[in-house]
């Protein structure tokens, strides 16, 4: 069995879009913690640098050719035009950023904002993991859990169904393209949610 997906347990609200949340960029050494970032329209984002470092929204062309050709879009940290260090972005989209004094270095992010889906915080966890089997089949690994729901990262449903709690395992068949999924695992309806994202 061929593990490629990454796995992280989140706190997520599902089609909460008036719920705002904040979300922590940090600029170290020569790279962005973390380096994607998914939120939903009207969440703020707050930038840390740990040196001389700017979170700095380009074009995707430039980003791809680590050229530092800011576009007028957010900027923040070293060199900014103000002295803030938060930005909010209310249009749903891909963003791409660097950081102007290190951008020839690859340092560089993504932003994710979509409709209908806010990840509010995410920690590591051994409860649940998601694996594609060498017949494209989803197989399933939990604990506690005897609901599955699927969604993609624009919050629509793919997928619901009943788990046995105490068989722990569950295959699923359900065709997924390389991209980001929400996995909601639930025991009579107390939630807990994970993100796996495929690699490919």
């Amino acid at each position: 069995m061929k593990k490629i997906l990454l796995s992280l347990v989140v706190t997520i609200a599902l089609f909460n879009v008036n719920a705002q949340n904040s979300y922590t960029l940090i600029g170290t050494d020569h790279y962005f913690d973390p380096d994607t970032l998914y939120v939903a329209p009207g969440d703020t984002v707050h930038f840390t640098s740990i040196g001389y470092h700017s979170a700095t929204e380009i074009d995707s062309v430039d980003w791809a050719n680590n050229i530092d050709n800011p576009n007028g879009g957010f900027d923040v940290g070293f060199g900014a035009p103000t002295s803030d260090m938060w930005f909010v972005i209310n249009n749903v989209g891909k963003y791409y950023y660097i950081c102007e004094p290190h951008a020839s270095m690859g340092m560089k992010g993504v932003i994710y904002v979509q409709q209908g889906v806010s990840i509010s915080e995410a920690n590591r966890s051994d409860n649940f993991e998601v694996f594609q089997s060498a017949d494209n089949t989803i197989q399933l690994e939990y604990l506690n859990s005897n609901q599955i729901e699927v969604y993609d990262i624009g919050g629509k449903l793919l997928l619901s169904e009943k788990m046995d709690s105490s068989a722990n395992r569950k295959e699923l068949n359900l065709d997924l393209s390389p991209g980001v999924y929400i996995f909601r695992f639930s025991l009579d309806g107390n939630p807990q949610v994970s993100m796996k994202k495929f690699i490919e």
